[in-house]
């Protein structure tokens, strides 16, 4: 093996038969400290190697070459669930950064889809001008493909594959690949990720393929992980009104019950414990349950009111919730009676 002086480049060492001095179980104790990272070494001390070390790790576009890369290092034998889940961007000290996402969902295999890419870029490219009008160069643009169909995906992801053979060289081809994501074949043991990224995969496994009996447990696990209530974007809710328009209603409304419960009880766990509550925490309390109730009814309401927007009738939503027209009203009516009650405040 050669002596690795001067290479600072994970990938060149382990693919060209360098030394290297595996320190890979440390991976798994960065992702478990702080969210963000100071690495105050002096120069030439190995801040590059380790970056790129994580660069490789962690980039969804060197998931094929994962075993290549770690095969023999203690990481290569124990990934974490966040191995190859990023895309990874290096920047340069002192240059800009400006990078075009370009993402297709596709429910087919297509042999095609690299053409469709390429002129795809082709307008993105075009529009650019309309921006950056004294661009001096065109920005990237990184090209990525969502497949959850059924069949296998056969084609390769590069553009090159689809010209025939001549004399011309091929440099005079254009030259790109995409990355596809493949979750045809995926098993519900295999889906990794954060909270939403697993969700997604698994709603996805669920519709596509009629995997829902075997995945509602998996689903209300991941959606528990999920605040209900929260300001802003409600993941919650999204994935719940998905899981209505796609499956059916009664399935929605059963998840919605049971991680409710879920959450009810961590709730309980919270607060629990048997000494006295000041008067302070009494009326903190009463204003948690009032907070509580009110969203509660609030969100009932949002739900038969999104329903109803989406055209779903009376009589299907009676038989999910359980509320008709004058319910609805009346709870409605609950709804204003309540948020007007004023709440104990503790000075």
């Amino acid at each position: 093996m050669k002596n690795p002086c001067t290479i600072s480049d994970f990938k060149d060492l382990r693919l060209n038969n360098y030394y290297y001095i595996d320190r890979t179980h440390k991976i798994g104790l960065i992702e478990n400290v702080a969210k963000y990272l100071l690495f105050l070494r002096p120069r030439r001390f190995g801040k590059s190697l380790l970056l790129t070390t994580l660069k490789n790790y962690y980039d969804v576009a060197q998931a094929d070459n994962f075993e290549k890369l770690f095969s023999g290092l203690w990481i290569g034998d124990n990934p974490t669930p966040l191995r190859n889940k990023y895309f990874v961007i290096q920047k340069e000290s002192g240059n800009e950064i400006f990078l075009y996402l370009l993402l297709e969902n596709q429910a087919t295999p297509e042999k095609w889809m690299r053409f469709r890419l390429f002129k795809y870029k082709g307008r993105i490219w075009d529009e650019s001008f309309k921006i950056f009008k004294k661009q001096k160069k065109l920005k990237p643009i990184l090209p990525v493909v969502f497949y959850h169909g059924k069949d296998e995906w056969k084609y390769s992801e590069s553009f090159e594959d689809l010209v025939e053979e001549s004399i011309l060289d091929l440099e005079y081809i254009p030259k790109f690949k995409h990355i596809l994501i493949d979750l045809s074949k995926k098993d519900k043991d295999k889906i990794k990720g954060l909270t939403k990224v697993k969700l997604t995969q698994l709603l996805l496994l669920s519709h596509i393929h009629g995997q829902a009996q075997d995945l509602i447990d998996l689903i209300i696990e991941e959606l528990s992980e999920l605040e209900m209530e929260i300001p802003g974007i409600n993941y919650f809710h999204m994935f719940i009104f998905y899981i209505a328009a796609t499956h059916e209603l009664e399935m929605a409304v059963m998840i919605h019950a049971k991680v409710k419960k879920i959450f009810e009880q961590k709730q309980k766990e919270i607060i629990g414990g048997d000494r006295m509550l000041t008067a302070i925490e009494s009326w903190r309390l009463e204003g948690e349950k009032k907070g509580k109730k009110e969203g509660e009814m609030k969100k009932e309401i949002s739900i038969v009111e999104n329903l109803l927007k989406i055209g779903i009738d009376w009589s299907a939503i009676k038989k999910a919730i359980g509320l008709d027209p004058q319910s609805f009203q009346n709870l409605k009516d609950d709804y204003q009676k309540l948020i007007s009650q004023p709440v104990p405040v503790a000075a």
